[in-house]
This record gives C-alpha cells, sequence and structure tokens, in this order.
C-alpha cells in the first residue's frame, strides 16, 4: 500500500464517524433549505424592535391583513413580524443577543417595514438601508418634529408615539418610529406592501 493510501486509511479509520455524522449534518440543512424555499411565500415582514419583552404582534399582523388590500399571489397574503427585545440596560444586551438578531432581520430582504426605536435607527441611518419618506410624510402632515431626518435632509422615518392603530392592536407605541426599507426590484410587491402599510398606520395617528 501507497503512504498516500495507507495515511487516507490511517485517517478513515480514526474518523469516519465525525464526517459521517457532518455530511449527514448537511444533507439535513440543505433538505430543511429547500423545504423552505417552497413553503409560503410572505407578502409582508415587519421587524420590530423596542425595551418592551415577549412582544405579541398576532393583533397588529392580523388588523394589517383586514384593513389593507395587499398585492399577493396566494389565497390570503401572508404577514409576519419579528420582535426583537433590547434591554434598557447595556449591560444586558449582549446576554439577549439583541444586536446579532437585529443584524440578521437587516440583512433578510424580506423585513421591508420597520418600526424600531430610536437607536436602532440611529445606529443604521447611513447604511442606507431605510427609503426616503418625505413624500408619505408631507402627504400626511408629519411635522418636522416627528420625522428621522437622513444625512442628505430626506425623512427616512416618522414617529408612532402614541399611535392609535398601534394601541389597538396592542403593539408598543413609545419612541418608536415608522420606517420601510429601500426599494428593491426584486421586492416590488412587498415594497408596495410596506408602503400601504406605513401609509395606513401614520394616517392612523
Amino acid at each position: 500500500m501507497s503512504d498516500t493510501k495507507a495515511t487516507f486509511a490511517n485517517f478513515w479509520h480514526y474518523n469516519k464517524f465525525k464526517i459521517i455524522i457532518v455530511a449527514a449534518l448537511i444533507a439535513f440543512v440543505a433538505f430543511a433549505l429547500s423545504q423552505c424555499s417552497y413553503g409560503t411565500e410572505v407578502d409582508l415582514s415587519i421587524l420590530h424592535v423596542s425595551e418592551v419583552n415577549g412582544v405579541d404582534g398576532t393583533a397588529f399582523v392580523d388588523m394589517l391583513k383586514s384593513e389593507i388590500a395587499l398585492a399577493t399571489n396566494q389565497e390570503e397574503p401572508n404577514v409576519e413580524l419579528v420582535s426583537v427585545y433590547v434591554p434598557t440596560d447595556p449591560r444586558f444586551v449582549a446576554e439577549t443577543g439583541a444586536l446579532e438578531k437585529i443584524q440578521l432581520e437587516f440583512s433578510r430582504s424580506d423585513n421591508t417595514l420597520f418600526v424600531l426605536d430610536e437607536e436602532t435607527i440611529y445606529s443604521y441611518a447611513a447604511e442606507g438601508l431605510f427609503h426616503d419618506i418625505t413624500a408619505l410624510a408631507d402627504s400626511c402632515g408629519i411635522p418636522q418634529s416627528d420625522r428621522y431626518i437622513g444625512q442628505n435632509g430626506e425623512t427616512i422615518a416618522v414617529s408612532v408615539d402614541g399611535n392609535t392603530f398601534l394601541e389597538k392592536c396592542s403593539l408598543e407605541n413609545k419612541s418608536l418610529y415608522l420606517a420601510i426599507r429601500v426599494f428593491d426590484e426584486d421586492n416590488a410587491s412587498k415594497y408596495q406592501n410596506a408602503y400601504k402599510a406605513a401609509e395606513y398606520i401614520i394616517k392612523e395617528k
């Protein structure tokens, strides 16, 4: 037996179970991802970040689905809300993994509507994530004091403090801003759904 074959045989003898387990895990993940790709498409995905733990967005999602004519290719629109809890005490933020969760959610192009605390808006304002909603804010009569202004003077978010729609849905509405992900042609219908939802929520002030 050659040295190469002997080395491989020795390696296989001592590591075959590890290799089999890793291969099985990779196959399982690939299968799971393939199944997810054939799942129900999300028509409107909302990221909610606040200092309130255990937020239940069911009422919020249900109200949006019933009040707005959302674009969908399914029997009924599929709306989801992901809520990330960020403790007010910075010492506990790392323990919750909040920053990692927020970064992960921002990396998902599905998330098109944002209900965020001011700190999150501030942290990501320069990342080019937020659509210019100046025209929307103007049409809804939002004063400058209730707008979050971007680097170029554009409105990238509007305050939803005391918003009656969020209040009816039992969703946290203190010190939060509403924003929309920057337009992406590949997600045109999702962007339009986010815009419709944002307009409806803002007008329900």
